[in-house]
């Protein structure tokens, strides 16, 4: 498989605010007292902008709130697609070549594609595959696409673009009560929702080469969106040829680079980052976990990954190593050199 993620997106905004909004935290006092730490903070977050636009309860949250920043974009100027439409994978030539990359879902004997030229510009697709209501979701600065399951408890949801991230990650809303989720952790982190979890849907990231070759039948998702994008243009183009990061993040670790690609398997509250160069060469791998061992096999350049002990299928996902590591850090198990 080719080197994927080729060039990412960012907001325009984006720029003008690295010199009035980054910091690394270094210079913020630290307090004894957890409530006097929070309160702190909270001001901090007060001042950097305005929360307006949100009907988000603010008042609970699991993140430190001087730790989320104004992308640029508010609320919904990035805007979710609510009403997909596809194509056949011959039809997508007319807007797509082999190299480009997209997040394939095989589903209950659906499969659909939905490429990085699209959800670059949106990174948030409500649909439906295989009778399932998903949200598929791309953050383009950590390289992440994962989909998750729209049911919730007895609502379906529909997700939205906040203009607001954290760590680095996109921040999505949720079109009920406004609750803020963590793309990256797959929960609620701000929010009368708080700590809530969206069920994982397994998903890779893959050519549209390989879905030609591979999954000749799936559906693409088409440029006709209602909205008025060059899904043809990719600006901030340099963005993941450097290891520089727009906005800061908790945790580095320099034991990949910082925008090497992971294959992440989910196994209970744990998460194994599998370097994918190092799986593509090696075609399998296994780590334990104290849920049992993973065994992530690379087969017609799509991984898939299975719990060894109990025969269980394991859900995945395509991240950067940095965000991946600033999710998880020394919590997390990693697979490579």
């Amino acid at each position: 498989m080719k080197n994927f993620l080729t060039i990412l997106w960012l907001p325009a905004c984006a720029a003008l605010l690295l010199v009035q909004g980054c910091h690394t935290g270094s210079n913020t006092p630290h307090a004894t007292d957890d409530s006097v730490a929070v309160k702190q903070s909270d001001s901090l977050f007060e001042s950097q902008f305005s929360p307006s636009d949100l009907i988000t309860n603010w008042e609970k949250h699991s993140i430190p709130l001087d730790s989320v920043f104004d992308g640029g974009p508010g609320k919904n100027d990035i805007p979710a697609i609510d009403y997909p439409k596809f194509v056949s994978a011959a039809e997508a030539h007319k807007f797509l070549s082999a190299p480009d990359f997209g997040v394939f879902l095989d589903w209950n004997g659906e499969q659909k594609f939905y490429p990085l030229n699209i959800l670059n510009w949106h990174e948030i697709v409500n649909d439906e595959i295989g009778g399932q209501p998903v949200v598929v979701t791309f953050c383009p600065l950590c390289g992440s696409g994962m989909v998750f399951s729209r049911v919730f408890g007895r609502d379906t949801l529909l997700f939205g673009v906040s203009g607001k991230l954290y760590e680095s990650n996109l921040l999505m809303f949720d079109s009920k009560k406004e609750s803020l989720w963590s793309q990256a952790m797959g929960e609620c982190v701000v929010g009368d929702d708080l700590g809530t979890k969206l069920q994982l849907i397994n998903s890779v990231l893959i050519s549209y080469e390989d879905v030609e070759q591979y999954f000749p039948n799936a559906k693409v998702l088409s440029t006709d969106t209602g909205f008025d994008r060059n899904y043809f243009q990719y600006p901030y183009s340099d963005y993941n040829s450097s290891e520089e990061l727009y906005f800061p993040v908790g945790k580095i670790s320099d034991r990949y680079n910082n925008k090497d690609e992971m294959f992440v398997v989910q196994i209970g509250d744990e998460s194994v980052a599998f370097h994918w160069l190092d799986l593509l060469k090696a075609g399998k791998a296994t780590k334990q976990t104290k849920e049992g061992l993973v065994e992530a096999k690379v087969t017609n350049l799509v991984p898939a990954a299975i719990n060894k002990n109990t025969g269980e299928k394991l859900n995945g996902y395509f991240s950067y190593w940095f965000s991946w590591y600033a999710t998880y850090g020394e919590n997390g198990i990693v697979w490579g050199k």
